[in-house]
């Protein structure tokens, strides 16, 4: 067959016609559009997400911090009252204000009294032991500003948790699996020992406690946190 015949036998190029050109691109142009606005959805959610559950956290502190605040108020009232009975010519403000310090957690037993009655009030639910340090900081009001004073406070409070679970069998530890890692939960014990047991827990348990806050201890090498750090028996916890 001769050269020219297959040229003009061959397809003809047809040229697009400039309105489906148009609507093409546009089109094109529209769907990188819908892309991009689709990934920032999705990154915005996550963030969302992730501000969710700070905002819990320290809705969580507040309310604690409030419900400390009351119970300071009450007794001031109390005082206030008392003083105007018995000395009617003192004024109440008269010693000023005085930034008592008497320990990390006030009067003895403080802290473990709190981590009961805080464990107790959540019953049935578990919660973890982040949570519970939460709770600590925001009723003591608690200024937990470098790594050392992290791990004082969490080797305290996990020195606690053990105490009531392993010696007065108060509290009970419970697992939640997330992913391949165990989450140990802790949670108190619907058949409780009576008050005076409690009180003996939270004696014994603060014995301990006050050693622990007067003294220096290693770093904690797993950077797991405090779940981790709980879940150990031997030793010292960082």
């Amino acid at each position: 067959m001769p050269l020219n015949s297959a040229r003009t036998e061959a397809t003809p190029r047809t040229r697009t016609p400039p309105d489906l050109k148009w609507l093409l691109n546009e089109r094109a142009a529209l769907l990188g559009v819908a892309d991009r606005v689709s990934e920032r959805q999705r990154a915005l959610a996550l963030n969302l997400k992730q501000l969710e559950v700070e905002l819990s956290v320290v809705a969580a502190e507040l309310e604690a911090a409030r419900s400390h605040a009351a119970a300071v108020a009450g007794k001031l009232h109390a005082l206030d009252t008392t003083l105007g009975l018995m000395h009617p010519e003192v004024n109440p403000a008269a010693a000023g204000c005085v930034q008592a310090w008497a320990g990390r957690f006030g009067e003895r037993g403080a802290l473990t009294a709190f981590v009961q009655e805080h464990l107790r009030a959540l019953w049935p639910e578990a919660t973890l032991a982040a949570e519970i340090q939460r709770a600590v900081v925001a009723y003591f009001g608690l200024e937990v500003r470098t790594p050392q004073e992290r791990r004082r406070l969490k080797s305290s409070l996990c020195t606690i948790l053990r105490q009531l679970r392993d010696h007065h069998g108060v509290l009970e530890r419970v697992e939640n699996w997330r992913g391949r890692l165990p989450q140990p939960l802790w949670r108190w014990k619907s058949h409780a020992p009576s008050l005076a047991e409690l009180q003996l827990a939270a004696d014994a348990a603060e014995d301990e406690d006050d050693e622990e806050v007067g003294g220096e201890r290693a770093p904690n090498p797993d950077p797991v946190g405090v779940e981790v750090a709980c879940e150990r028996t031997g030793g010292h916890e960082g």
